[in-house]
C-alpha cells in the first residue's frame, strides 16, 4: 500500500493497521518487543499461547497506541 492509499483510508474515525512480517529464526517476539520498547513509552506485546502451552502461533507488538 503506498502513503496516499494509506491516507485516504486514514481518515477521521478510521483505523488502519500497519504490520510486517518477520521470520522468527533469528529473534523471539520477547526479543522484538524488548527492542522496541526503548522507543516510546507504551507498548505491548500479546501472545496467542493457549494454557499449558509453552509455544504460541501468532505474537502481536505494539507501540504508541491511539487510546490507552
Amino acid at each position: 500500500m503506498d502513503f496516499e492509499r494509506f491516507e485516504s483510508l486514514a481518515q477521521p474515525g478510521h483505523i488502519v493497521p500497519v504490520y510486517r512480517k518477520y521470520n522468527a529464526d533469528f529473534i523471539t517476539p520477547v526479543m522484538a518487543y524488548l527492542k522496541m520498547r526503548e522507543k516510546g513509552k507504551y507498548s505491548f506485546l500479546l501472545e496467542s499461547v493457549v494454557r499449558g502451552e509453552e509455544l504460541g502461533r501468532y505474537s502481536f507488538l505494539g507501540q504508541a497506541p491511539y487510546l490507552i
